[in-house]
């Protein structure tokens, strides 16, 4: 056998692995293709994207909401200008909600408190002026002046409904409750600290 002969057969011999190679290939193509299409659409969907920080950006591409961990679950709300307007997070107790003004100053939140929820109002001055939160008998209203201190203090007692009054010094100047018999009481002292009380019996005089 000449020469050329050897090298034609060996080419012959050559196309032929290629043509099987080929064949093959498409097979595989064939198998994964047809797999792809069989996939619930339920596993392309079901994603779980894992990150420390998760920013979501506006229109004008700055951020408008940023999700991150640290000491808990937080979520941070902003307005146009880049400030912090509302927050969720982790706090002592439990969960917080947290609302600011365009200054970035709070005026409102909302958490878990030793007994239940606890939900505070601020003032331009960044001082609490009103809460209302739970207590051992029930629910409980504090009212503030502008500079945090409670004037009204209205909260459920052992015995039924309690309402104190202070004057802008801080001193009780007015109570009504019931007592444990259930009969009301008022009482009423001057910034000496004399009052009287009035029962549904005879009014006394005494100092505290």
């Amino acid at each position: 056998m000449s020469s050329l002969e050897q090298r034609i057969e060996k080419l012959e011999k050559q196309a032929r692995f290629y043509k099987l190679g080929f064949f093959g290939l498409c097979l595989i193509i064939t198998a994964m293709t047809t797999m792809a299409a069989q996939m619930p659409a339920a596993d392309i969907d079901a994603q779980v994207i894992t990150c420390t920080e998760l920013r979501v950006l506006g229109e004008d591409n700055k951020p408008a909401v940023i999700i991150f961990g640290a000491e808990g679950g937080n979520v941070g709300v902003y307005n146009t200008e880049e400030k912090l307007v509302a927050g969720i997070g982790t706090g002592e107790r439990g969960g917080y909600v947290e609302t600011y003004d365009n200054e970035e100053k709070m005026v409102a939140d909302m958490k878990a408190g030793v007994r239940g929820g606890v939900v505070s109002i601020y003032n331009d001055r960044e001082r609490t002026v009103s809460r209302l939160f739970a207590v051992e008998f029930g629910g409980s209203i504090d009212l503030a002046n502008n500079q945090g201190e409670n004037v009204v203090d209205i909260y459920s007692g052992e015995f039924g409904g309690v309402s104190i009054l202070a004057n802008t010094e801080g001193l009780e100047v007015v109570q009504l409750r019931a007592d444990e018999a259930g009969h009301g009481e008022v009482s009423l002292w001057d910034r000496n600290n004399f009052g009287r009380t009035l029962t549904p019996f005879a009014w006394y005089r005494w100092q505290r």
